[in-house]
């Protein structure tokens, strides 16, 4: 060889056929057997009973870090405070709520359709005196969203009679600089005795 690589010889020819006795081929077929059934374990398992892993449906229930932070804001205020916890959650994005406008940042305030119908139980219908302040928030196609008694000074059946007289109203929407906006509006509702014919 002398310090030289050795020469390896190789033949293209075929090879001679390899000659199997039959309990290799037993043998192949059942450890082949044996694969398919524990792989086909393994993908139905989690179909027809629990198991110690967990299936690829499941849900897991949300924990005790997945809280919704909610804040409200009187509708008076032009701007929001800042949030009281900013570390949690503050890594999610706002949800935006709708905003409400007051009648006097409106160009033209909502009008209603029809009168309210306020019909004073007979009860106390003599009886009364006094006014109900309530706010209406009035969505942008002139509907009612939500009624509120924000002061009164008359018997609650009455100023109850007055919130769902107003909750049931239509409006003409609000508008800024023509184009319908939500409206958040304050209507005192004035009661009196009626002076003898």
């Amino acid at each position: 060889m002398n310090g030289g690589f050795p020469r390896a010889y190789f033949s293209f020819g075929a090879p001679p056929p390899a000659v199997y006795p039959a309990a290799d081929w037993r043998r192949l077929g059942a450890a082949l057997a044996a694969s398919c059934l524990v792989h086909a374990a393994l993908v139905l398992v989690p179909y027809f009973g629990s198991s110690s892993t967990a299936s690829p449906r499941s849900v897991q229930k949300p924990g005790p870090g997945r809280v919704l932070d909610l804040r409200l804001v009187q509708a008076d205020s032009a701007e929001a405070g800042p949030a009281p916890n900013r570390a949690r959650g503050s890594n999610h994005l706002p949800i935006r709520a709708p905003t409400y406008y007051r009648t006097d940042q409106l160009t033209k305030p909502p009008r209603p359709t029809s009168e309210p119908r306020l019909e004073v139980p007979k009860s106390v219908a003599r009886s009364v005196s006094g006014k109900v302040v309530l706010k209406l928030w009035i969505n942008e196609l002139g509907r009612v969203e939500s009624v509120e008694v924000e002061s009164s000074n008359v018997p609650e059946t009455v100023s109850a009679t007055a919130a769902a007289a107003f909750g049931k109203l239509r409006f003409v929407p609000g508008e800024i600089d023509g184009r319908r906006v939500r409206t958040l509006m304050t209507i005192e509702v004035a009661y009196g005795k009626r002076p003898p014919p």
